[in-house]
């Protein structure tokens, strides 16, 4: 007779490494479409200072937020994604144990990124 529990915990296991995969996948996916949005503003950037549309102060001052907004533009490591995915699949024991005053900061965070 087969142990189900065990098995039980093993497809429980493999359901959590993909759903933590694919996540790590659309988050990296959106990331990379902005690293390509930012390039594209790089080289625009470039041409319109060729034609002379922007001064050179101009130029460095919109070429030095480009860069930073980059550098902002970093691909997660797995293990943070793997720490949200865990913390998301709990979210309804950690909310259950949550004070209104706990609560609140959450909610306005995760609706003030749908807004």
């Amino acid at each position: 007779m087969r142990n189900s529990g065990a098995q039980g915990t093993s497809r429980k296991n493999y359901s959590q490494l993909g759903w933590t995969v694919a996540v790590v996948g659309v988050l990296q996916g959106m990331i990379i479409v902005e690293i390509v949005r930012v390039k594209e503003k790089f080289r625009l950037l470039g041409q319109t200072f060729v034609v002379g549309l922007f001064d050179e102060t101009e130029y460095r001052r919109q070429q030095k937020s480009l860069e930073w907004e980059l550098e902002s533009l970093l691909i997660p490591e797995v293990d943070a994604a793997k720490e949200a995915g865990r913390l998301l699949q709990d979210i309804p024991r950690l909310w259950a144990g949550a004070t209104l005053q706990e609560r609140h900061p959450v909610a306005d965070d995760c609706l003030g990124c749908c807004v």
